[in-house]
């Protein structure tokens, strides 16, 4: 798989941590340039306003799994 995608996505959405603060809000029809961690074999890209938005994960064979809310849009 690519280290590189670009999802787009499919619905509002707003995730919150324990204390109630925001860790990144995503929004319909958005793209996000998602950049493969390696090590952990995750995908992260950058909502708005910059903070890191988990989109999906490498499975045991390598297939890319993405998070419900996110569509494939094309491999960079």
């Amino acid at each position: 798989m690519d280290t590189n995608i670009r999802v787009e996505i499919m619905y509002d959405d707003t995730v919150y941590n324990k204390w109630g603060e925001i860790i990144n809000e995503t929004y319909a029809g958005d793209i996000i340039d998602a950049v493969l961690n390696e090590y952990e074999e995750e995908y992260f890209g950058k909502d708005r306003k910059g903070r890191r938005v988990f989109v999906g994960s490498l499975d045991m064979y390598g297939k890319l799994v993405l998070e419900p809310g996110f569509k494939l849009v094309s491999d960079e």
